[in-house]
């Protein structure tokens, strides 16, 4: 069908490297159950992910509907960056070996989306940032966990929102990633 069709030539132009996603939190515990070690994790974040852009293309909005065109001169770079404000609460187990399991949610709001490229022409190098409305899902919301030791963890994070919101082929972030407390 059309619509696989156009998630197939998604996934073929998005780079599975991505870019180094950002997230800066503020995280509260309040101890569930002391003997069982059970905590209640809440706060906030700022989240800045980027998808990096393959072939030569950039995003546009087309008749409501978000899709990768290829550009009109060679692109060094091309660059889909996001930021969201985001809620999130979950559980902790912390175990008396210093190793941390957790799983929760989280609900954010989007604050910027943006697109940079870059491109040479001539002996001129131009670097740009297209800030037109690409319908980005303007709510995120999803599922994390992380297993850790001591004051590092392993974290993954999945989307169950869409990126775009008019667009055929439902791309849904997934991060994996580090954590610090």
């Amino acid at each position: 069908t059309r619509n696989k069709k156009q998630a197939v030539e998604m996934s073929e132009n998005i780079s599975k490297r991505g870019g180094l996603p950002v997230e800066l939190a503020f995280i509260a515990n309040t101890r569930i159950h002391s003997a069982k070690r059970l905590y209640l994790q809440y706060g906030f974040s700022i989240v800045g992910e980027n998808l990096n852009i393959k072939n030569n293309k950039y995003f546009v909005l087309d008749n409501e509907v978000t899709k990768l065109v290829p550009y009109e001169r060679s692109l060094d770079v091309s660059r889909l960056r996001t930021s969201y404000f985001t809620l999130m609460a979950g559980v902790e187990k912390k175990f008396p070996s210093k190793i941390r399991i957790g799983a929760g949610g989280y609900f954010g709001s989007l604050i910027n989306a943006k697109q940079r490229i870059k491109y040479g022409e001539g002996d001129k190098d131009y670097d740009v940032w297209l800030k037109h409305d690409i319908k980005a899902n303007p709510l995120t919301y999803g599922l994390s966990a992380h297993i850790g030791y001591g004051v590092i963890a392993l974290y993954a994070k999945y989307s169950l929102a869409p990126l775009f919101k008019n667009s055929p082929d439902n791309t849904y972030p997934f991060v994996i990633g580090l954590k610090f407390w």
